[in-house]
């Protein structure tokens, strides 16, 4: 759990922002955005003239864990418009030199004792075409996965029952990726599992942890075995799963929508099963999906 002294730190640096952005003038602005397919968002979006920004501030908890920050960021990237101008408000006095990858994630990297100079960077880069944009390819194919896990889940209805953790002797160890914050490194999850092609991740509802503490490693991971990182630009994974299916009884609330809808713009369709069998039975359901047109892309 994050500290509240330091979690008030990021709040007072967004509350100068807003000040900064009211003082100005002549810039609309959102603290806080929640779009409506993800729970990855900017921390500020500002739109002046036609240019639309995204002003992103690292929790404790993303400074210590950089991939899980670059995923939100990314996340975004991807959701929101092609065009956004990405702007880092990061304390490298108390932080350090700013990541290599996380820097080239942006058009413009601000030390939080700069803040006040993200009106001047808006005002000089809102008629600006130096955009750094994901490829159309990259953007269609996260659309399409999208769509593809939310028909999963209307299909799969039937099938929702009482959760209990469920395995298989066939099952292997998850395929580590590559770290996006560092190359040197690898990822993987605790209870996941390589199932004939496919992942399987098993999450019982912690006692003391939130949905998105308890969701961060699956989705850090399953956006990473989807696309690959270069020079501020994704790319699509040759090897990515055919179908990853996450079981779980954590999201039983209404409010739990919305982070079934983030899973599935990661790539991972959240079910709630008490036998291998049903998993089985889903697992077939979204081949028939997938399969005839996802299979051909592998």
């Amino acid at each position: 759990m994050e500290d509240n002294k330091k979690n008030n730190t990021k709040k007072c640096v967004i509350s100068t922002l807003l000040q900064c952005l009211d003082d100005a003038g002549g810039i609309r602005y959102v603290s806080e955005p929640q779009s409506p397919f993800v729970m990855d968002n900017p921390d500020v979006l500002a739109v002046a003239d036609n240019s639309i920004f995204g002003v992103f501030i690292p929790s404790i908890h993303e400074k210590k864990n950089i991939d899980s920050f670059l995923r939100r960021i990314y996340t975004s990237r991807l959701v929101y418009a092609r065009d956004m101008k990405t702007i880092l408000l990061f304390d490298v006095e108390s932080e350090g030199d700013v990541n290599k990858n996380l820097r080239e994630a942006f058009h413009r990297v601000l030390d939080t004792s700069q803040i006040k100079e993200v009106v001047s960077v808006i005002d000089s880069d809102r008629r600006s075409k130096d955009v750094k944009m994901l490829s159309k390819r990259v953007r269609t194919h996260a659309t399409e996965s999208y769509y593809k896990y939310v028909n999963l889940g209307y299909t799969t209805r039937q099938y929702r029952g009482k959760f209990a953790e469920v395995h298989s002797d066939q099952w292997q160890k998850l395929p580590r990726v590559q770290s996006w914050a560092d190359d040197r490194k690898g990822k993987t999850v605790k209870n996941g599992y390589y199932a004939d092609g496919s992942f399987v991740f098993s999450k019982p509802k912690p006692k003391k942890m939130s949905v998105r503490e308890s969701l961060d490693g699956i989705m850090t991971y399953s956006l990473f075995s989807q696309y690959s990182l270069d020079n501020g630009q994704l790319y699509l994974r040759k090897d990515e799963p055919q179908i990853s299916l996450l079981n779980t009884d954590l999201l039983v609330k209404e409010e739990d929508v919305l982070w079934a809808s983030s899973l599935a713009y990661v790539g991972v369709a959240p079910v709630s099963v008490d036998s291998l069998q049903t998993l089985n039975a889903i697992h077939e359901e979204g081949l028939k999906l997938f399969g005839i047109e996802y299979g051909k892309e592998k």
